[in-house]
Formats: structure tokens, sequence, C-alpha cells
């Protein structure tokens, strides 16, 4: 539970075990207990998501396999910290910014979006946004995002 939450007096819903999760409240519960690929719980840092589901997925795509990392959820269920990260908990961007320029001779071309209330808003300019996702005929993805290109890792955390 982050701050505000214990701040705030409210209780933890959700046991979690290995890969598994279920009702906290015994009173509430059907018995179900939910299964996933992976559990990531309160205790566990940007470093081991990166290192069970992100890290293999940048492997495939240093290899020319096709690859997304997406966060998705609830607000304030921790998406921003786990793709920004902090000082001491470096999130999935550095980490992974960090294994591609370790694999990449020259430069890479950037461009970074949000889809928010079903609406693409193009992140590098402002003035950029609802932008249209279309597929041309063999199959490649266009999305008219300003792209910019940089060469090192800190130059992908400035726009």
């Amino acid at each position: 539970m982050i701050h505000r939450e214990v701040a705030d007096g409210l209780e933890r819903l959700w046991n979690v075990r290995e890969n598994c999760i279920w009702e906290a409240d015994e009173s509430s519960r059907h018995g179900e207990v939910y299964i996933f690929d992976h559990i990531f719980n309160q205790e566990c840092t940007n470093s081991d998501v990166y290192g069970s589901v992100v890290k293999p997925l940048v492997d495939s795509f240093m290899e020319g396999f096709n690859a997304t990392i997406f966060a998705y959820g609830q607000t304030s269920s921790g998406k921003t910290h786990t793709i920004l990260g902090n000082k001491t908990d470096p999130g999935l961007f550095q980490l992974v910014s960090n294994q591609l320029f370790q694999h990449v001779a020259d430069q890479v071309d950037k461009s970074y979006i949000e889809i928010y209330n079903e609406k693409i808003n193009d992140l590098l300019d402002k003035s950029n946004q609802g932008l249209t996702i279309r597929e041309d005929i063999k199959g490649n993805v266009l999305l008219d995002a300003r792209e910019a290109v940089v060469d090192n890792v800190d130059k992908l955390w400035r726009t």
C-alpha cells in the first residue's frame, strides 16, 4: 500500500502468494483464487519486474522480434512509478534504456505516446493530440507522433 492509503486507514484487500491472489476479507470470499503468470506484491522492486518480465522481452526485441511494454491499471496503482521509478528504484524506462544502449552501436529514434480515455497523445509534441493509428498495405503500423533521434541514454530523457 502507498503512504496515502496507509494514512487514510485503508486496509489491504488482497492476499498474494507467488502467482496467486485471493480476497483478504474472509467474509466476502467465495473461495476464488486467481492465478497469473506473474504477481508483484508491494515488496517487489522495479528491478524485480524488469528481471522477470521485461528483460526477456528486450532480449527478444534485440533479436528482431516485436515487443511492447504496456502499463495499465486504475489511478494510483503504480503505473508511473513502475515506468519512471525514482532515485533508489529505477523504473523500467531507465532499465530498458540501459540495456538497449549496451547493444546499439549508433542511434535510436524515439517517440512517446500516451493512450488516455481512448485518445492517443504525442508526449513530445503537445500540439499533436488525438493521433490516429493506421496500417499500410505492408502491415506496417503508422502513427504520426513526433520522433527524435538520440545516441545515448541521457538524451532519451530529454525532449
